[in-house]
């Protein structure tokens, strides 16, 4: 009986710190692949290792390679052993220095300790082209696609002087959430490789490289245009079956000329033209760079172009003569009914639902023109939220935002359709219009704005009137209310003029608004604070009287629009148990006449937009989850490449709380479907649930002696405290009153627990005891909201942070029974948050210096009046949230992201 193949002896081992688990396969010349666990983040990587330590000998060597994988073997002379381990680590720079959505990144180098060299690369979850190839031949929308993400990565690393020389359907990955990876050379991550140069016919070797010719950035491009070929017609090679229409073909032909300086200038170049031949638009593909204004007229010319609609002139000389027969008709038809105009429709459907974009991270607040042939989002595709145009129907976007790296969204196009206005935090932030035409950016209002999961509080949305143009937005929780905006076509607006509401009266941020085809009425959403679960629709005169509220009741309402004909809203809502969208017929007197109706089942819709006619809907399909984290408090900024995620959930977390003695985690989550709080034991990640309540419960945090768990609830149909004993059982209600009671803490010896609320009306610092008795007021009766309490490690004071007039924040420390209070920062902050207040008097908190700063952990010394920033902010599509805890240098965090794309149905049946 013949022996089987050798064992792996790495198999089973650590590698730095990972733990291999399973051979992969060779990775390219002198290297082997492996599967491997990092147990520090607990993540999948894969682990690239050169198979040879660095000082063992040729003919050492050629035996270890051959005892642990026969086709990984490296050649057995010295010289080519040295020029295989260069090449090894020059890839792995360039990987890791190539920052970039479509290239493989690199993790790691490393070196064992008896001298491997090895990379740590990211597992995708996915297949690599050669399995796609080999299914069966691709439509070219599909096709082009792929090959412009492929162009990006490769015009990144073009533009950075690297080339990749070996590009293949083995080296490229197509990722689960449609993003294709460039895995450079010998990286793949299937078990299979490019193995080195590749010798005789291969039809993915240029004929320079053939030749012994030096490898140029035409060669990938070659390469690219046989995987197109490929995927077209099944086979890369040109033959009886040639790829149609004919200019698809003449376009894989220049791109695979024998001579490099004959085909393409660059490889964008060559998508572009491909993408033309198929009668698709791409817009600039982004490199190295993103598109810059100068480059914008000539691409919204093209536009205009390819959309213009090409009537025969006859039949537009008979256009208005149709027009008047068709009202004729219509006008005979419901005399005929007997019926009113007016009469009740069924609630509109959805059709021909299709997805509209796939890039990596959120894309979301889409808005169409005027004519409906354009639209615009916003991305954040480039590590940072930008504004992009673009056809529905194309596969790429334009940016308009690229001369800033900040927040940008709530985009809208102007009336005449040649600009758009949107929102911004840059010089300050505020309201700001950019002209298709090449006109540069400028401002239009003054407003601070802030990015976050809440910016429908902290940023300001707008609305043009569809009768005389004018501009109307909703404010921020710094200013709440509508605005007007008559001027802004002027090329210095004046201040907004604000619309005099007679109700909501006093509302804590309004957002969102829509106004009427007719022009004379505004709907909106009211928010009812941060971290609200409940709002309401309104909708008023243009001049603010004559309220009219749409919704009440217990659910999160957003986003109305009107119909085309102002007898109906339409509306985000969670009350069928998902952010979906409903409909909701209006009465002669504007109030909601019956239930809303659904329009989507089972859809998580972030935001949406729908033509001037409501026959078409654009609409973000959003996904959220939070998971634990952790960090060790250092003196210099943490990220998270630094950091161990402890839960791995599709669910969302909210605050979390660490036990005195660092051995169990408290945290709110939705992963029972309703938000509940759960327990984790940090030493074996076990999970129990503590509270089973169909009320939401959050926020809760241990008693000093671990026994108890005191949160907040809206089991009272309000927010109120609760306490709970460590084991479970019933919990205790410790507040029972109007208004929100919430953001508790323990005094240290456990007696009573300290929270804001606004049950005054203004939130204001109380304190109650656990074992009985009525709430007390601490702070002292302000305008100003008193929030967010923490009590001193002695127990003598009360720590918290109050806002300002102008929205600033500040600390200030308290007695248990009040007093006067004492500030104890001297600096402003846009906001801070505290959240744990150390021993050594170092107080953790979210925080934003400015209003521009994204929210992130700081700690500020409260004698010293030190500083320090805890945590490096991450990608947009990451934010980091305030129900953080420390023990013992050590940050336990939720963090939060969200994905988003773009999707586009028609809609029928609509109450037009």
């Amino acid at each position: 009986m013949s022996p089987g193949p050798p064992q792996d002896p790495l198999i089973g081992t650590h590698v730095g710190a990972y733990l291999i688990t399973e051979a992969m396969g060779p990775g390219g010349p002198a290297s082997r692949l492996y599967r491997a666990e990092d147990g520090r983040l607990a993540r999948t990587v894969v682990l690239r290792v050169f198979s040879v330590p660095k000082n063992q000998d040729a003919a050492s060597s050629a035996q270890d390679a051959a005892s642990s994988a026969q086709d990984a073997a490296p050649t057995a002379r010295d010289g080519d052993l040295e020029r295989s381990r260069r090449r090894f680590v020059r890839q792995a720079k360039a990987a890791s220095s190539l920052d970039h959505p479509n290239i493989c990144s690199v993790f790691e180098i490393g070196e064992t300790a008896e001298g491997r060299l090895f990379t740590v690369l990211p597992f995708y979850d996915g297949e690599d082209f050669a399995q796609l190839s080999a299914r069966g031949v691709y439509q070219p929308r599909q096709v082009v696609g792929w090959a412009a993400q492929i162009a990006r990565g490769l015009g990144k690393a073009h533009g950075e002087d690297f080339l990749h020389g070996n590009l293949r359907p083995e080296n490229l990955m197509l990722t689960s959430s449609g993003v294709v990876k460039i895995l450079d050379l010998g990286m793949t991550l299937h078990g299979r490789s490019a193995g080195g140069p590749h010798e005789g016919d291969d039809p993915y070797r240029a004929p320079e490289q053939q030749r012994g010719d030096p490898t140029v950035q035409a060669t990938d491009q070659w390469a690219l245009a046989r995987l197109v070929r490929h995927l077209l017609t099944g086979s890369p090679l040109p033959g009886a079956t040639e790829p149609t229409p004919p200019d698809l073909a003449a376009v894989l032909r220049r791109a695979e000329n024998d001579a490099p300086e004959a085909r393409y200038a660059d490889v964008e170049t060559f998508v572009r033209e491909l993408a033309r031949a198929c009668g698709l638009y791409l817009g600039d593909i982004r490199t190295t760079g993103k598109i810059h204004l100068r480059e914008l007229r000539e691409a919204v010319a093209k536009m205009e172009r390819d959309t213009e609609p090409r009537l025969p002139a006859r039949l537009k000389t008979l256009l208005p003569a149709l027009f008047g027969v068709v009202l004729a008709l219509a006008v005979l038809f419901f005399q005929w009914r007997g019926s009113p105009v007016g009469m009740a429709e069924p609630v509109p459907t959805l059709e021909s639902t299709v997805q509209i974009s796939r890039g990596p991270g959120l894309e979301k607040s889409a808005s169409w023109s005027p004519d409906g042939r354009l639209m615009v989002y916003a991305s954040d595709e480039d590590g940072d939220l930008d504004i992009l145009l673009r056809r529905p129907e194309d596969l790429e976007g334009v940016v308009l935002t690229a001369d800033y790296t900040g927040y940008d969204d709530h985009p809208i196009f102007t009336p005449d359709g040649m600009g758009v206005v949107y929102v911004s935090d840059r010089g300050g932030g505020g309201i700001f219009r950019i002209g298709l035409d090449g006109e540069p950016i400028r401002r239009l209002a003054t407003l601070r704005v802030s990015a976050g999961h809440d910016s429908k509080v902290h940023a300001p949305t707008l609305a043009f009137a569809p009768d005389d143009g004018e501009l109307i937005f909703a404010a921020t929780r710094i200013a709440p209310g509508l605005f007007r905006l008559p001027d802004w076509r002027d090329a210095s607006p004046g201040p907004p003029v604000p619309i005099e509401l007679q109700q909501p009266e006093s509302p804590f941020s309004l957002a969102q608004p829509s106004i009427s085809p007719d022009g004379r009425r505004i709907a909106f959403t009211e928010l009812t604070g941060t971290g609200t679960s409940v709002t309401r629709l309104w909708h008023v005169a243009r001049d603010g009287s004559d309220p009219v509220l749409v919704t009440e009741g217990d659910d999160y309402a957003e986003s109305p629009v009107w119909s085309a004909d102002g007898r109906s809203l339409y509306f985000l809502s969670d009350r069928n148990g998902n952010h979906g969208l409903l409909w909701q017929p209006l009465g002669a007197d504007g109030k909601p006449d019956g239930e809303p109706g659904s329009v989507t089942v089972g859809i998580d819709i972030g935001s949406f937009a729908l033509t001037r006619n409501r026959d078409r809907l654009i609409y973000s399909k959003t996904s959220g989850r939070s998971n634990v984290w952790s960090l060790p408090v250092d003196r210099t900024p943490q990220t998270l490449a630094q950091g161990t995620q402890l839960t791995s959930e599709n669910h969302l977390i909210e605050f979390v709380d660490v036990s005195r003695d660092g051995q169990w985690l408290a945290f709110d989550s939705d992963r029972g479907g309703n938000v509940d709080i759960w327990l984790l034991r940090l030493l074996d990640k076990t999970w129990r649930r503590l509270t089973t309540h169909p009320s939401h419960d959050w926020r809760p945090r241990f008693s000093p002696d671990g026994r108890r768990i005191v949160f907040y609830s809206l089991r009272s149909g309000r927010r109120n405290l609760w306490v709970i004993d460590f084991e479970g059982g019933p919990a205790r209600r410790l507040t029972d009153r109007d208004g929100t009671d919430w953001m508790p803490a323990w005094s240290p010896d456990g007696r009573f627990v300290v929270f804001d609320s606004d049950a005054g009306g203004v939130r204001s610092v109380w304190r109650v005891e656990v074992d009985g008795g009525k709430p007390r007021r601490v702070t002292p009766e302000s305008p100003y909201d008193a929030m967010y309490p923490l009590v001193s490690p002695d127990g003598d004071k009360i720590l918290y942070t109050q806002e300002f007039e102008d929205f600033s924040m500040g600390l200030f420390r308290i007695g248990l029974d009040g007093g006067t209070p004492e500030p104890v920062l001297g600096a402003l902050w846009a906001s801070f948050f505290p959240l744990s207040w150390q021993e050594d008097d170092w107080v953790y908190g979210l925080a934003r210096p400015t209003s521009v700063d994204l929210p992130t952990y700081w700690a500020v010394h409260l004698e010293t009046g030190e500083t320090r920033r805890l945590v490096d902010p991450g990608h947009p599509s990451q934010e980091l949230v305030e129900g953080f805890a420390v023990h013992e240098k050590t940050l336990y965090f939720p963090l939060w992201e969200l994905r988003g794309d773009l999707w586009m149905a028609e809609v029928t049946a609509a109450g037009s």
